[in-house]
């Protein structure tokens, strides 16, 4: 289950996936649905931030965007996408923008807190992602037989392709060798 917080003008929507042929994941009086408990959870109603994007530029339609994502396996920590710049933040998403700081430029002790405990602190989020806990607790399903067939057989079709073209490319660069040791003479 995947929930997105959109943050703009002060005001906040929330909008949650909820699974094909799932009933209303809210009732008529705002309120979400007992909830069946999975084994070993403490609850099944705790949410781990997965994502946040942040828009830098004046206005809505114009700017640019940018990813900080947790990976799923959240042992390699946080990673920042920038068009093709792609930098590992660590463990902790902490972002020392102007509102988060003292007059001195440093980092309010609240701020360093509350990024000490992995929380995000920044009020540059666009949107932000969050991924329920022990949703993907289970192992991963083995594709279907026929599925893992073609893969394989996609696979070694492109490491052949991969080969070939390392052939050409070694031949070609031993032609260019030997026209270049001709120009010399």
């Amino acid at each position: 289950a995947l929930a997105a917080v959109a943050i703009g003008g002060g005001a906040a929507a929330a909008a949650t996936a909820a699974a094909p042929g799932a009933k209303n994941a809210i009732d008529g009086q705002g309120q979400p649905p007992p909830a069946k408990r999975r084994k070993g959870s403490p609850s099944p109603w705790l949410y781990d931030l997965h994502a946040v994007l942040i828009h830098k530029g004046g206005g809505t339609s114009s700017g640019h965007y940018v990813a900080k994502v947790r990976r799923a396996d959240a042992g390699s920590g946080w990673w920042q996408f920038d068009d093709e710049g792609v930098l590992h933040l660590g463990d902790t998403l902490y972002s020392g923008d102007a509102v988060n700081k003292s007059s001195k430029g440093k980092a309010s002790k609240a701020a360093q807190a509350m990024a000490a405990m992995g929380r995000v602190s920044s009020s540059q989020g666009y949107m932000l992602m969050y991924v329920r806990r022990g949703a993907n607790a289970g192992a991963e399903p083995a594709p279907p037989p026929v599925v893992a067939e073609l893969v394989r057989t996609e696979m070694q079709r492109l490491a052949a392709e991969r080969s070939q073209h390392a052939d050409k490319v070694a031949a070609a660069r031993c032609v260019i060798e030997a026209r270049r040791a001709e120009v010399r003479r």
